[in-house]
């Protein structure tokens, strides 16, 4: 095994050199500073397409373990953060209070007093109320709406 990372109990396999300032390993890699995550994906499995980021199933900034890196999307890692109780740093809220704001939507508080509360547009409310956003989680859909 290399140096620059270390075997964990979780078969993660992390990497202990450079980190950024948000947690991610950072090593050198074709010439350029990579993300080591990237670096070890495209190394051993293949190139990323446009667009494409890496998800990690372990929920491990610095894990490099192939078998733990899942090809995806800025959505998709967005719902995987949430369901994780995560806020994504472009998510104001989680999957826990978009449920809360259908149930209480449900029980019939007001969209603007919810938006208040949880710091979100009385837009955001709706689209939560219409399926249009977090549909995925609380399971309404635009028909329903």
């Amino acid at each position: 095994m290399e140096t620059t990372t270390r075997r964990l109990k979780s078969e993660c396999i992390e990497w202990n050199k450079a980190r950024s300032a948000s947690g991610y390993g950072l090593r050198w890699f074709r010439g350029k500073l990579w993300r080591a995550h990237r670096a070890a994906y495209t190394e051993q499995v293949r190139k990323l397409l446009p667009g494409e980021l890496l998800r990690h199933s372990c929920d491990n900034k610095c894990c490099i373990n192939v078998l733990h890196l899942i090809p995806g999307n800025k959505s998709e890692n967005a719902i995987d953060a949430s369901l994780r109780g995560h806020r994504h740093r472009q998510l104001k809220l989680t999957a826990d209070n978009a449920r809360e704001i259908i149930t209480r939507l449900d029980k019939g508080e007001s969209q603007t007093s919810l938006a208040k509360e949880f710091r979100v547009s009385k837009h955001a409310v709706h689209n939560i109320k219409r399926g249009h956003a977090w549909s995925h989680i609380t399971g309404v859909n635009n028909e329903q709406a």
